[in-house]
């Protein structure tokens, strides 16, 4: 796009200052601030872009994937429905109190802080290497899913996905799981090859996966599962409570049921 000189470029249309914004690579990002966008942006695979601009609301989606200089957001964006970060690898923090109804942040290698963050919907944040642990302020809506987060290490105490699924799968530093853990439907935590122990008072309302779970060594008397336990590869698991409500139970190597 030419403009003229005389042209101030924050006064032009909202079009024209998106197409400046990523015809600049990201530079030009702060002619978005102040500014109102209705529908979904995207500003993907901007390779210079460092910030979200103050005062950015946008009615729909906001999608900013594969930035890899990006390292702050503003505090005061307002996104109506999804916000998708994946792939921006030098993001380490989510500014406190973000509310959204939906939060994609997958492959963010830096994203360690995620305090206070509030959504409606699905919070995805699977391959962050750098996320240890999921504060307790937080809240999901829906399905939270962590698959691949190698270093986390901490799920808080009394946590709940009530409305949906949680998804843990792999995470292979995660040695237990908080008491009064409660998950709506499923509870999928297959090759937590750390994973010890399950917290008491688990609920789970439809399926736990603990496939290949190998250090895991006993499963909680009061845990109430409403669905179906796997436990293939669970290597180091011999015994097994008698549960109530009963649930199925499906498994490779054998296990002893105790009262």
């Amino acid at each position: 796009m030419v403009i003229g000189p005389s042209v101030d470029p924050c006064s032009l249309p909202v079009k024209e200052r998106v197409a400046l914004v990523c015809e600049s690579d990201g530079v030009l990002v702060d002619l978005l601030s102040n500014t109102q966008i209705r529908g979904s942006l995207n500003l993907s695979n901007l390779k210079q872009l460092t910030h979200l601009p103050r005062q950015l609301s946008v009615t729909n989606d906001l999608i900013v994937k594969n930035c890899p200089r990006l390292v702050s957001i503003s505090d005061d964006l307002q996104v109506g429905n999804s916000l998708v970060l994946s792939g921006c690898t030098s993001l380490a923090s989510l500014p406190y109190g973000l509310k959204v109804n939906r939060l994609i942040a997958d492959k963010c290698t830096t994203l360690k802080h995620i305090a206070g963050l509030r959504t409606k919907g699905k919070v995805s944040m699977c391959e962050c290497p750098s996320l240890v642990e999921i504060p307790s302020d937080i809240y999901i809506g829906t399905d939270l899913h962590l698959d691949g987060c190698r270093n986390l290490r901490r799920l808080p105490t009394n946590f709940s996905v009530k409305n949906g699924r949680l998804s843990i799968r792999d995470c292979t530093s995660l040695a237990e799981l908080p008491d009064d853990l409660c998950v709506g439907t499923h509870l999928s935590a297959s090759g937590c090859k750390a994973l010890r122990r399950i917290g008491r008072r688990t609920f789970v309302g439809m399926n736990l996966d603990l496939e290949y779970c190998s250090s895991l060594q006993e499963i909680p008397k009061d845990i109430v599962v409403l669905g179906t336990f796997y436990l293939t590869g669970c290597t180091s698991l011999k015994k097994m409570p008698k549960l109530v409500p009963p649930s199925r139970i499906l498994q490779l190597s054998r296990v002893e049921v105790t009262p």
